[in-house]
């Protein structure tokens, strides 16, 4: 497997589960998915944000809380913003896009998702991107 091109800790920042997304009020959702564009912003730090986006890339994220951990379905769900944080911009859809790939489809982005409790100070989000090449056959 190819190095990662960009591995991004998010210190604090744990992934919301689906049920806690859908709970939220629309402007409350916005505002902590532009609080999640900042932090991936500043952890991406000197090395900056990529010239054009990984057109097939792979992305593990790793959600470490303290509290008791989620079902895959709500994982993968509460990920949305995170997810749409890794795209490009796109005015109204997407204002908060960093653009590190292409698409969220599966012919461009290949997903995986984990959990794992960890002490309550050492709470955050692992993101790792790694490009990928396209498939051969």
């Amino acid at each position: 497997m190819p190095a990662p091109a960009y591995s991004l800790w998010l210190a604090g920042i744990v992934t919301p589960t689906l049920n806690q997304t859908l709970r939220q009020h629309w402007r409350q959702r916005g505002q902590k998915t532009r609080a999640m564009a900042w932090a991936i912003r500043a952890a991406v730090g000197r090395a900056g944000l990529p010239a054009t986006p990984l057109m097939r890339a792979r992305v593990e994220i790793e959600r470490r809380s303290a509290g008791p951990g989620a079902d895959t379905d709500g994982l993968v769900g509460g990920c949305k913003g995170l997810i749409d944080c890794l795209l490009p911009m796109v005015e109204k859809r997407r204002p908060y896009g960093l653009g590190f790939v292409h698409d969220d489809s599966p012919k461009h982005m290949e997903l995986v998702v984990r959990a794992c409790r960890v002490p309550r100070a050492d709470v955050g989000t692992l993101v790792i991107i790694t490009p990928l090449d396209w498939p051969t056959s």
